[in-house]
């Protein structure tokens, strides 16, 4: 029995793949690693976050800070990055209503119910 759960799980993932949802985000991924600028900003920035930490200096913590938040500033603004996170939020929404609804169908209620069905169409 456990094969069979398995092998809709698969196939399961195997339709999913397929979502225009899963295809956005792997566009924007690859547009979120294809973009050399924003790789290199994140990269310093990781750097920078490494550096912060393994520093007592306050004047050189602070010059990290106000670099650190400089490129996040920057990160933030560019394109690929932006359509990176809107793409991958709607895998996490995406996949929550999948667990969702597979918990749905072994409990017979929905984890956020709160019996009031004027919120969600109802499941009782």
């Amino acid at each position: 029995f456990i094969m069979e759960i398995m092998e809709l799980a698969r196939e399961l993932g195997n339709m999913l793949k397929k979502t225009d949802i899963m295809k956005r985000a792997q566009a924007a991924e690859a547009a979120f690693q294809a973009d050399s600028a924003l790789q290199t900003d994140i990269s310093e920035y990781n750097a920078q976050q490494q550096a912060i930490s393994s520093t007592e200096d306050e004047a050189f913590r602070t010059a990290i800070k106000e670099r650190i938040d400089s490129l996040y500033d920057k990160i933030i603004g560019y394109p690929a990055y932006v359509e990176y996170l809107r793409a991958n939020e709607e895998v996490s929404r995406l996949m929550n209503d999948v667990n969702e609804e597979i918990n749905f169908a072994i409990t017979g209620e929905h984890s956020s119910c709160g019996g009031n069905c004027s919120s969600c169409g109802g499941c009782h």
